[in-house]
């Protein structure tokens, strides 16, 4: 990471779901913090997914679980939360990084607004039609594309390695 940079990125990881966004996530953020890197990782998602269910045994299991209960509070006041979280987030760390889920909603693209930046993060089991509308979801946020990649369960540490050269 370019630990000189004076540009400020609020970077959004985005793509539908089980694509590895967390799992990458997790992997970026244990190594920017070994690097004492200066950042923060804002999950604006309410499926409850963190760090913590890397974690904490039997995390993702309890994530799962959690998700199933609350994927119908993604209320204007949890939106609007994250929407002045990030923007205050942005004037103190240089980077920000924004997980949103795996959803395009008006939701996510009022969170999605307030960032500068996206990684698509796209399954190969997906069609490359998803990968498309992604792209143009993300595009119609006023995101700049840093990369777009296809994942598989054998490559995420690969890819959150090019990631990391990126940011």
């Amino acid at each position: 990471m370019n630990l000189v940079r004076t540009e400020r990125r609020v970077v959004a990881f985005i793509g539908p779901p089980h694509s590895g966004k967390s799992t990458i996530l997790y992997h970026i953020y244990s190594t920017l913090r070994r690097r004492h890197a200066r950042f923060f990782l804002q999950r604006a998602c309410p499926d409850g997914e963190g760090v913590w269910t890397a974690e904490t045994p039997g995390g993702r299991d309890i994530a799962r679980q959690h998700k199933r209960a609350v994927s119908q509070f993604f209320s204007d006041f949890f939106v609007q939360f994250q929407v002045n979280s990030i923007k205050q987030l942005a004037k103190t760390f240089p980077l920000v990084l924004v997980d949103t889920g795996g959803k395009m909603s008006d939701q996510n693209r009022r969170i999605l607004a307030v960032c500068s930046h996206y990684v698509l993060l796209v399954s190969s089991s997906y069609p490359a039609s998803v990968r498309r509308e992604w792209e143009e979801f993300a595009e119609s946020c006023g995101l700049k594309k840093l990369a777009v990649f296809t994942t598989t369960p054998e490559n995420l540490s690969e890819v959150a390695e090019r990631i990391l050269k990126l940011l």
